[in-house]
Protein backbone atom coordinates (compact mmCIF):
# COMPACT_ATOMS: atom_id res chain seq x y z
CA UNK A 1 0.00 0.00 0.00
CA UNK A 2 1.61 3.07 -1.42
CA UNK A 3 -0.83 5.95 -0.32
CA UNK A 4 -3.30 4.12 2.00
CA UNK A 5 -5.83 5.80 3.74
CA UNK A 6 -4.89 6.35 7.45
CA UNK A 7 -8.24 5.53 8.97
CA UNK A 8 -9.26 2.07 6.65
CA UNK A 9 -5.09 1.11 7.63
CA UNK A 10 -5.39 1.83 11.38
CA UNK A 11 -9.35 0.23 11.14
CA UNK A 12 -7.57 -2.80 9.44
CA UNK A 13 -4.85 -3.32 11.62
CA UNK A 14 -7.25 -2.68 14.40
CA UNK A 15 -9.26 -5.66 13.64
CA UNK A 16 -6.01 -8.00 13.28
CA UNK A 17 -6.27 -7.61 9.72
CA UNK A 18 -3.12 -6.87 7.47
CA UNK A 19 -3.63 -4.17 5.08
CA UNK A 20 -1.48 -5.30 2.34
CA UNK A 21 -2.22 -9.12 2.47
CA UNK A 22 -5.94 -7.85 2.50
CA UNK A 23 -4.93 -6.32 -0.92
CA UNK A 24 -3.25 -8.83 -2.00
CA UNK A 25 -6.17 -11.62 -1.40
CA UNK A 26 -8.74 -8.87 -3.26
CA UNK A 27 -6.56 -8.80 -6.49
CA UNK A 28 -6.79 -12.40 -6.36
CA UNK A 29 -10.11 -13.16 -5.38
CA UNK A 30 -11.57 -10.37 -7.88
CA UNK A 31 -9.08 -10.90 -11.11
CA UNK A 32 -11.99 -13.21 -12.43
CA UNK A 33 -15.12 -11.33 -11.32
CA UNK A 34 -16.66 -9.04 -13.57
CA UNK A 35 -19.63 -6.71 -12.83
CA UNK A 36 -22.46 -7.21 -15.07
CA UNK A 37 -22.86 -4.47 -17.88
CA UNK A 38 -24.21 -1.01 -16.80
CA UNK A 39 -27.44 0.19 -18.44
CA UNK A 40 -28.23 3.17 -16.83
CA UNK A 41 -26.62 5.61 -19.16
CA UNK A 42 -27.17 8.80 -16.47
CA UNK A 43 -25.35 7.14 -13.62
CA UNK A 44 -22.48 5.07 -14.50
CA UNK A 45 -23.10 2.01 -11.40
CA UNK A 46 -24.68 -1.15 -10.99
CA UNK A 47 -27.39 -1.14 -8.63
CA UNK A 48 -25.38 -2.81 -6.06
CA UNK A 49 -22.65 -0.29 -6.28
CA UNK A 50 -25.31 2.55 -5.71
CA UNK A 51 -26.50 0.65 -2.61
CA UNK A 52 -22.97 0.38 -1.50
CA UNK A 53 -22.48 4.45 -2.16
CA UNK A 54 -25.62 5.03 -0.23
CA UNK A 55 -25.15 2.67 2.76
CA UNK A 56 -21.60 4.46 2.85
CA UNK A 57 -23.55 7.65 3.34
CA UNK A 58 -25.56 6.09 5.99
CA UNK A 59 -22.65 4.62 8.02
CA UNK A 60 -21.23 8.24 7.80
CA UNK A 61 -24.31 10.01 8.89
CA UNK A 62 -25.01 7.35 11.86
CA UNK A 63 -21.39 7.64 13.27
CA UNK A 64 -21.86 11.35 13.14
CA UNK A 65 -18.60 11.76 10.25
CA UNK A 66 -18.51 14.79 8.59
CA UNK A 67 -17.44 13.19 5.50
CA UNK A 68 -17.44 9.92 3.76
CA UNK A 69 -14.09 7.75 3.37
CA UNK A 70 -12.95 4.63 2.84
CA UNK A 71 -13.58 3.09 6.14
CA UNK A 72 -17.35 3.85 5.45
CA UNK A 73 -17.23 2.29 2.18
CA UNK A 74 -15.75 -0.67 3.81
CA UNK A 75 -18.72 -0.93 6.60
CA UNK A 76 -21.16 -0.31 3.52
CA UNK A 77 -20.02 -3.18 1.93
CA UNK A 78 -20.42 -5.33 4.84
CA UNK A 79 -23.78 -4.42 5.35
CA UNK A 80 -24.97 -4.55 1.94
CA UNK A 81 -23.36 -8.51 1.34
CA UNK A 82 -21.09 -7.73 -1.53
CA UNK A 83 -19.05 -9.88 -3.11
CA UNK A 84 -16.09 -8.51 -1.35
CA UNK A 85 -17.53 -9.47 1.77
CA UNK A 86 -18.46 -13.29 0.96
CA UNK A 87 -14.95 -13.49 -0.89
CA UNK A 88 -12.56 -11.02 1.38
CA UNK A 89 -13.53 -9.90 3.80
CA UNK A 90 -15.32 -12.41 6.07
CA UNK A 91 -13.20 -14.96 5.37
CA UNK A 92 -10.51 -12.38 6.87
CA UNK A 93 -13.12 -11.99 9.94
CA UNK A 94 -13.91 -8.67 9.06
CA UNK A 95 -17.09 -8.59 10.23
CA UNK A 96 -20.34 -5.37 10.26
CA UNK A 97 -20.29 -5.18 14.32
CA UNK A 98 -16.45 -5.58 14.76
CA UNK A 99 -15.68 -2.85 12.01
CA UNK A 100 -18.50 -0.39 13.53
CA UNK A 101 -17.16 -1.06 16.80
CA UNK A 102 -13.66 -0.18 16.00
CA UNK A 103 -14.12 2.46 13.67
CA UNK A 104 -15.93 4.31 16.89
CA UNK A 105 -13.23 4.02 18.71
CA UNK A 106 -10.92 5.09 16.31
CA UNK A 107 -12.67 7.74 15.18
CA UNK A 108 -14.95 9.84 17.43
CA UNK A 109 -18.08 11.60 15.84
CA UNK A 110 -17.14 15.09 14.43
CA UNK A 111 -20.71 16.14 14.47
CA UNK A 112 -22.90 16.75 17.18
CA UNK A 113 -25.82 15.18 15.92
CA UNK A 114 -26.34 12.79 12.85
CA UNK A 115 -26.77 14.31 9.56
CA UNK A 116 -30.75 13.94 8.68
CA UNK A 117 -31.38 11.77 6.12
CA UNK A 118 -32.40 14.87 3.79
CA UNK A 119 -29.15 16.84 3.92
CA UNK A 120 -28.59 16.83 0.59
CA UNK A 121 -31.70 19.02 -0.40
CA UNK A 122 -30.60 21.90 1.55
CA UNK A 123 -27.83 22.41 -1.53
CA UNK A 124 -28.89 24.02 -5.00
CA UNK A 125 -29.76 21.02 -7.13
CA UNK A 126 -27.34 21.92 -9.19
CA UNK A 127 -24.75 21.36 -6.30
CA UNK A 128 -26.51 18.04 -4.51
CA UNK A 129 -25.23 15.19 -7.01
CA UNK A 130 -22.17 16.80 -8.11
CA UNK A 131 -21.40 16.71 -4.68
CA UNK A 132 -22.19 13.91 -3.26
CA UNK A 133 -20.51 12.04 -6.17
CA UNK A 134 -17.15 13.49 -5.45
CA UNK A 135 -17.53 12.58 -1.94
CA UNK A 136 -18.36 8.81 -2.91
CA UNK A 137 -16.34 8.77 -5.90
CA UNK A 138 -13.34 9.59 -3.89
CA UNK A 139 -13.86 7.05 -1.07
CA UNK A 140 -14.12 4.04 -3.61
CA UNK A 141 -10.80 5.30 -5.09
CA UNK A 142 -9.64 5.38 -2.19
CA UNK A 143 -10.77 1.64 -1.41
CA UNK A 144 -9.51 0.59 -4.14
CA UNK A 145 -6.42 1.84 -4.09
CA UNK A 146 -6.14 0.65 -0.43
CA UNK A 147 -6.62 -3.18 -1.29
CA UNK A 148 -5.06 -3.47 -4.67
CA UNK A 149 -1.74 -2.33 -3.55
Amino acid sequence: MRRPSTVLTELLRSLAVDPSTLAREAGSALQDHHAPPVSDIGFPYTGPAKKALESAMDEARQLRHAEVGPEHLLLALLRVGSPVDSLILSPAGITLDKTRAALSQLRPPTLQRPISRGWMIALPLSLALPVSVLALLVAIVALVVALRR
